[in-house]
């Protein structure tokens, strides 16, 4: 399966293969993962393979990782807690997101939120919540994943 992925400072094309890995490739502009460093210091379309992760969601300047476990790990720009580790600490290489380290279904970048399908099918995110994009009945901004109201089960997807 082949996917494209953007965000404002993120490109990269997605590839998925039977084995059970995911590879990255750099297309253009930077995605940190620290695996060995940063993709930024690799040439255009040098592959990078992540070990353990089914999906990528990226956004503006944060990118979060499902993985194979059901677990969600971010990174990248962290200024409204985007990366849901109960910080603002901008983050190179992958964090995980505090609460998920499994029973994650599907995951989806906003601008400077993140949200996840939990396995139950209810909706939790974080992040920036100044128009209350987090759906918890506040405007308060969320370091870390918070449940969405009134879709805590029956959900069937997330984009």
């Amino acid at each position: 399966m082949r996917a494209m992925l953007s965000g404002l400072s993120v490109c990269a094309d997605l590839l998925v293969s039977d084995r059970p890995a995911t590879r990255l490739r750099r297309v253009a502009g930077a995605l940190a993962l620290g695996l060995a460093g940063s993709l930024a210091s690799l040439p255009s379309h040098a592959l990078v393979e992540l070990i353990g992760i089914s999906k990528i969601a990226a956004r503006s300047f944060h990118t979060c990782a499902l993985t194979t476990a059901g677990g969600v790990k971010c990174w990248g720009s962290n200024f409204y807690g985007e990366l849901g580790d109960n910080t603002t600490t901008q983050r190179l290489t992958p964090v995980e997101v505090s609460g998920l380290a499994s029973g994650v279904a599907a995951i989806a970048a906003g601008s400077y939120h993140t949200c996840a399908l939990t396995t139950a099918g209810g909706v939790k995110c974080w992040g920036y919540n100044y128009d209350g994009e987090l759906g918890d009945n506040t405007t308060t901004q969320r370091l870390t994943p918070v449940d969405v109201s009134g879709l805590a089960s029956g959900v069937a997807a997330i984009t």
